[in-house]
């Protein structure tokens, strides 16, 4: 009797492996990499991520045709989506949005597998699942992942009726070219306690991107600090402001922020968000008196292998 019940449990393990991996493959028939979105796929993920957004009350930005995702697709319509921007230092941050109606079957899982092959192929090592901190659906499904909590962020907007002020302003700043860059990366790793390495290699990819730029401050001819911007359309995120320790506490940063967000007004981008770490309070308080605003606030977990 015991041998024949460990068959048989044998037997049933080996079945649900079997059927476990048949339905995985039947998902992988539903999915589509876009190393580009187009158009089309833009306003699809869209209607999907407004649909997802009333359904909790989240937040969830609309994804730009710079980003790379997976769509799965099931009948003709997306049911769900992951898209994958390669941040700052080569991190990959991954969003997935899964249709109320088609939640715990599989979906996300499928997208979330998948997303970890294309960044091993593309050579990326480390993968943060973003979620927000108001979705239930979304910590339930981090939970069910094993991804591991790493910090939390606000994305803050600028509030437009909030007056800038430019004046007493001893800072000049001017866009960087890649001859720029060995300095970029020595203000960087100096700001920020990274190596100067990492830094470099960095803005020699970003740098010749046409949505990407970044500003060197000066004060009296001496490099004090940088910043950069990254465009999806009308909508524009400011990034890696950091001041070389030894010109803090006198302002440079408020004046580099102020001059950058007054040309980005000039411009006439529809958004202008910036992203700060919920426990970076010196940060915090300097972008609540420029003018931003919390919209909502991610966690991000780290993937495993």
């Amino acid at each position: 009797m015991f041998i024949l019940a460990l068959e048989v449990i044998g037997t049933l393990v080996s079945f649900a492996a079997k059927v476990g991996e048949a339905a995985e493959q039947m998902g992988l028939q539903h999915l589509t990499i876009q190393k580009k979105l187009t158009q089309v796929d833009i306003e699809e993920v869209g209607r999907l991520t407004s649909i997802c957004n009333r359904f909790e009350g989240l937040d969830f930005l609309p994804p730009d045709s710079q980003m790379q995702a997976i769509l799965y697709h099931e009948e003709g319509q997306l049911v769900g989506s992951l898209t994958i921007f390669t941040s700052w230092l080569g991190k990959a941050e991954l969003t997935i949005i899964v249709h109320p109606k088609k939640r715990r079957e599989g979906v996300g899982s499928t997208l979330l597998r998948k997303a970890k092959e294309e960044c091993k192929r593309q050579g990326i090592e480390r993968c943060l699942l973003i979620c927000q901190e108001s979705s239930k659906s979304g910590k339930a499904f981090v939970q069910s992942t094993r991804c591991q909590y790493q910090f939390s962020e606000y994305r803050m907007k600028l509030d437009r009726s909030c007056s800038i002020s430019l004046t007493g302003q001893a800072v000049r700043m001017y866009q960087a070219s890649l001859e720029d860059r060995k300095l970029l990366a020595s203000i960087a790793a100096k700001s920020f306690g990274d190596l100067e390495d990492t830094h470099l290699q960095r803005y020699t990819e970003d740098i010749p991107k046409e949505a990407h730029r970044f500003y060197i401050a000066e004060v009296a001819n001496q490099a004090i600090g940088s910043v950069g911007v990254v465009s999806f359309g009308d909508r524009v995120w400011i990034v890696a402001l950091g001041v070389i320790p030894e010109y803090r506490r006198r302002g440079y940063g408020r004046q580099m922020l102020n001059r950058l967000v007054q040309g980005l007004l000039e411009e006439n981008h529809q958004e202008i968000l910036i992203e700060v770490a919920t426990e970076n309070q010196n940060a915090l308080t300097l972008y609540r008196s420029c003018g931003f605003k919390e919209q909502a606030e991610y966690g991000y977990y780290a993937v495993p292998p």
